[in-house]
């Protein structure tokens, strides 16, 4: 496919890809919007395949069954068990410094306090309400 019109502006496309991976569809397709998107194809595709052997998604690719949902859950408390992310270890300390989580519940309940936000939020809560009661008949 050539959009450019210049003598090196071939490059190969996948039909597929374009109807099936990445469609080109709804009131803004047109062919600058295709002419855009075609060259990342094949690097989104790889990116979507490197992807799933990573994360090793629960999705069968190119399959055209249905799932085996039974087999899927089993699978994923497998990797869940080996992981042992749920375990609790003592001792365990994280290595990176973007690893360390801070206790936002902690912080966020001393904040509510220490900067008198509570006492702002009733100020502001707490005013006198009327307890008339106006019915269709009465307003008359």
């Amino acid at each position: 496919m050539n959009l450019t019109g210049c003598h090196n502006g071939f490059f190969p496309i996948n039909i597929r890809d374009i109807k099936v991976t990445h469609q080109v569809q709804g009131p803004s397709a047109s062919w600058d919007l295709m002419k855009r998107i075609s060259p990342a194809i094949p690097t989104l595709v790889r990116v979507r395949k490197h992807m799933e052997r990573q994360i090793h998604t629960l999705r069968h690719g190119s399959f055209h069954t249905g799932p085996a949902k039974t087999k899927d859950i089993e699978r994923l408390e497998g990797v869940y068990r080996t992981s042992e992310i749920h375990v609790q270890q003592d001792g365990r300390r994280a290595r990176a410094k973007a690893d360390h989580v801070e206790d936002v519940v902690s912080l966020g309940a001393a904040h509510l306090f220490s900067r008198k936000t509570m006492q702002r939020w009733w100020e502001h809560r707490n005013f006198a309400r009327s307890r008339l009661e106006l019915w269709e008949s009465e307003s008359c």
